[in-house]
């Protein structure tokens, strides 16, 4: 009998252990009833990405299974946020977040400060993309974005991290342009300030920040020329080619692809890996619903915010291929 039970032990253990637990076994509306769903923000309070996160958050709540509330966490920094959701709440699908805009690029640029990986996170869909554009002072001669090939430009940015400096990086080094970028400046409103002044000669920064701009007393003077975009589709409201558009061979495309995921994956969600499948599916379920929702995009409008949405499917497809980048093809 001792004998027998020696024998049977191990393999009564290796079954309890593979045994769902009560918890994972709960059909996703029973677990989630009457929880709270904490959403991990990349920034501080204030901002679109808080903006984003307040409406999204009073409709996506109405189409996951149980209804859980959906409460904000803030932090400081994209980093800290995506290092956060990777590595230190459960995985019970309890802890979603935005995406970093740029946890592509710092994960293939600056891979010492990550410990997380795209490819390995959950996309959920997404919401709003946000092209970078690259504006020219109407005082230059400059016209088309080939001639940058011929004429020299100066280009204001913050530091050498930012998508101001890596895409001319990228657009020097793949279509021969001569862009001087000059780092610096506090903000991206600073930069574009920077051009109207004098200062540099251009500035990239994003169409939206653009179209405020020229509404309000910013750029009233001189509201630049708008020579191309970067992102994954074109802004519907703007004739400006896309920068993949003009790659003239595959290393150029996938490193142009890798600068704009920065703009495709301006607002989205996001959950950690390992997550149980049916609580990633209701959650996938529940943001597609609310992405279909027209109060949505109404308050959206409202607050003119871009919506401009796409599936889980190409977000996770675009996070992929970012995380995926080669650093020798982007450095």
């Amino acid at each position: 009998m001792l004998t027998m039970t020696r024998v049977m032990l191990p393999v009564l253990l290796a079954i309890a252990a593979s045994a769902p637990s009560p918890s994972s076994a709960q059909p996703a509306e029973e677990f989630y009833r009457g929880k709270s769903i904490k959403v991990i923000l990349p920034t501080g309070p204030g901002g679109t990405y808080a903006l984003y996160g307040s409406i999204i958050n009073d409709r996506l709540t109405r189409h996951i299974p149980g209804n859980p509330s959906l409460v904000m966490q803030f932090m400081p920094s994209g980093i800290q946020a995506t290092n956060f959701l990777y590595n230190v709440p459960a995985r019970d699908g309890l802890t979603i977040g935005m995406l970093s805009q740029t946890a592509g690029i710092i994960q293939v640029l600056t891979p010492e400060h990550v410990r997380y990986d795209l490819r390995k996170l959950n996309a959920l869909g997404l919401y709003a993309q946000l092209n970078a554009v690259l504006t020219v002072s109407e005082r230059t001669t400059v016209r088309t974005a080939d001639e940058l090939k011929r004429t020299e430009l100066t280009l204001g940015a913050t530091d050498t991290s930012s998508y101001q400096y890596v895409i001319p990086q990228m657009m020097n080094r793949y279509l021969g342009t001569r862009l001087k970028v000059i780092t610096g400046y506090k903000g991206i409103a600073e930069t574009t300030l920077a051009m109207e002044r004098g200062e540099v000669d251009g500035v990239f920064t994003s169409w939206l920040a653009i179209k405020e701009q020229r509404t309000k007393a910013a750029l009233q003077n001189d509201k630049g020329r708008i020579l191309l975009q970067v992102g994954y589709n074109s802004e519907p409201d703007l004739d400006a080619p896309l920068l993949q558009n003009l790659a003239p061979d595959d290393k150029a495309r996938q490193a142009f692809a890798f600068v704009a995921s920065f703009s495709a994956l301006s607002r989205c969600l996001i959950a950690p890996p390992d997550i149980p499948e049916d609580r990633l599916a209701a959650l996938r379920k529940a943001v597609a619903a609310t992405i279909s929702d027209p109060e949505l995009a109404a308050a959206l409008e409202q607050r003119n915010l871009p919506f401009r949405p796409l599936s889980w499917e190409i977000q996770q497809r675009i996070m992929d291929q970012a995380a995926a980048t080669p650093r020798s093809l982007v450095e």
